[in-house]
């Protein structure tokens, strides 16, 4: 049977957070990650952020630079940010920290975000429309955090807008706070300061919706039309029945419930929209090949970013990775299991069972993909 290397722990009660402050209210965790070492340097984050495939931004005095950036003067003046996206798809150290939050589905988390500061660094009092937990690494930062918003008043509330703080603290490393939906904070600098911000991804409905057409497009899916074999003649032809209406909505609908409507959504929710960094491989993989190296302790990593989940029914075993999906025997769930939840797989030495033909044939095909890789190698 595959295993995988254990995750080490948060400092955190996460049934008695779930209960008490998912999506309801602010939080300040003190030592979340005792003795808390920075899994990156400054100079390694502004490395990443001089290439092309990573998202990178510096904001300064109110004026924001888009990366790649070639050099850094902006950074020696008080007052500057350095942030850059996505730093755990790109930085194996920094993925290890992600991977400590994964207490909720895969599909619910977007990235890591690692930000550099100077003295009174800064991005502005603001709001986001998606949960964030921010750890503090090394220097110091004061963070001010308001109540959760009504939904009208978030709707109106402006970068830069005052507001009235329930959390008001310095914070030292390993230290976190936790930001629900629609919760204004702000963040300034007091000496030279790294944070790691755990993002959670929250769609939209118009996003949903968008991705959905852009996939019907896509596939050449969706082409039932709406009929009205039933229809009777009418003498006011500019009036809008409301049955009509409905039988629109049903047709969406349907079309959203049925099997292949549902896969297309379940698809989008697999997809990671930021560059992944997949391994190339020089041979590729076969069943047998793949087989005789985990029987040889080969151990192989997730490509950190990728978005794995699974959906099991009486007969069959359903796995999305990057808008594909790839189907199993319902036998199979304990390893397409272990390939979602987990890391790192490898065969144990203990292990009398071998994975199935069928199963080594996806999982070569994902390795050839680069989704996973092998360690070392």
């Amino acid at each position: 049977m595959f295993e995988q290397h254990p995750n080490t722990s948060l400092n955190l009660d996460l049934a008695q957070f779930m209960a008490t402050h998912w999506q309801q209210k602010p939080a300040l965790i003190r030592q979340l990650i005792p003795q808390f070492n920075d899994p990156i340097s400054a100079e390694e984050l502004a490395g990443l952020a001089m290439e092309e495939c990573v998202s990178s931004r510096i904001i300064s005095n109110g004026e924001t630079q888009h990366g790649p950036f070639e050099t850094f003067e902006t950074l020696s003046n008080d007052g500057a940010s350095l942030l850059v996206q996505a730093v755990n798809h790109w930085h194996p150290e920094s993925a290890m920290l992600f991977d400590q939050f994964r207490f909720i589905p895969n599909w619910r988390l977007d990235d890591l975000m690692v930000s550099y500061s100077t003295p009174q660094g800064s991005v502005g009092a603001h709001l986001d429309q998606y949960d964030v937990i921010i750890i503090q690494g090394e220097g110091k930062r004061r963070w001010r955090v308001g109540k959760v918003l009504e939904q009208h008043a978030a709707e109106v509330f402006c970068h830069g807008d005052e507001f009235d703080a329930v959390i008001d603290v310095e914070m030292q490393p390993g230290d976190a706070l936790y930001i629900p939906p629609n919760c204004p904070h702000q963040g300034t600098t007091l000496a030279h300061c790294l944070n790691y911000s755990v993002g959670f991804r929250a769609p939209s409905v118009s996003e949903m919706m968008t991705r959905l057409a852009d996939q019907l497009i896509d596939t050449d899916s969706g082409k039932q039309r709406f009929s009205d074999t039933s229809r009777q003649a009418t003498n006011t032809p500019g009036q809008l029945i409301s049955s009509d209406v409905a039988q629109l909505q049903t047709l969406l609908m349907n079309y959203i419930q049925s099997n292949e409507g549902r896969d297309l959504l379940i698809s989008q929710l697999t997809e990671q929209e930021r560059d992944l960094d997949l391994a190339v491989l020089t041979d590729e993989y076969t069943p047998n090949t793949l087989l005789e190296d985990l029987k040889q302790g080969a151990i192989f990593e997730r490509c950190a970013g990728l978005i794995p989940m699974y959906e099991s029914s009486n007969d069959h075993i359903s796995l999305y990775i990057q808008g594909d999906v790839y189907n199993f025997n319902s036998h199979e769930e304990a390893w397409v299991q272990l390939l979602c939840d987990q890391h790192s797989i490898y065969l144990s030495e203990s292990s009398e069972l071998l994975p199935t033909v069928e199963f080594l044939t996806i999982l070569s095909t994902l390795i050839n993909q680069g989704y996973w890789y092998q360690a070392g190698a």
